[in-house]
């Protein structure tokens, strides 16, 4: 009897991917939807963010991959958004031909393949800062969400 080599189906949490699944679909309504998974270390978040990216890439989707980095008690804070945005930015994604420049500039703190970093403003407190870089990113979210799911 030949031996069958590869990954085992996906068992359990079928609730779950039910629910991101019916995330996506609402998404491709033009229904903006945020969908979070957390829990203890081995309960199946990666199993089941894995099983529920392969679908979506079926259906057409784009998905972004990033993950929260532990270092004892501290987390390195833009890493799930480096690890999405790299990539995009490595591969020359046409996207960002669409974004201001300003924009860009803003994206560059997370990836500099992007162009010139953003320097910091005179009289702007970190808080200003932060909310120009999260305004760049929804900008590149919701360009990317022009093109399709994402």
């Amino acid at each position: 009897m030949a031996a069958r080599i590869g990954t085992a189906g996906f068992i359990g949490r079928e609730r779950e991917l039910a629910e991101l699944e019916a995330s996506l679909l609402d998404a491709e309504g033009a229904a903006p939807r945020l969908a979070l998974l957390a829990g203890d270390s081995g309960v199946g978040k990666s199993r089941l963010l894995g099983e529920f990216s392969r679908r979506a890439r079926v259906l057409g989707a784009r998905v972004l991959d990033g993950e929260s980095v532990e270092l004892g008690e501290d987390e390195l804070p833009y890493a799930p958004l480096v690890a999405a945005l790299r990539p995009l930015a490595r591969a020359g994604d046409p996207v960002f031909d669409e974004l201001p420049a300003a924009t860009l500039t803003e994206l560059a703190t997370l990836a500099p393949e992007l162009g010139p970093v953003a320097g910091a403003r005179a009289g702007e407190s970190g808080g200003q800062a932060q909310l120009r870089l999260f305004e760049a990113i929804l900008a590149l979210l919701a360009k990317l969400g022009e093109r399709g799911s994402v």
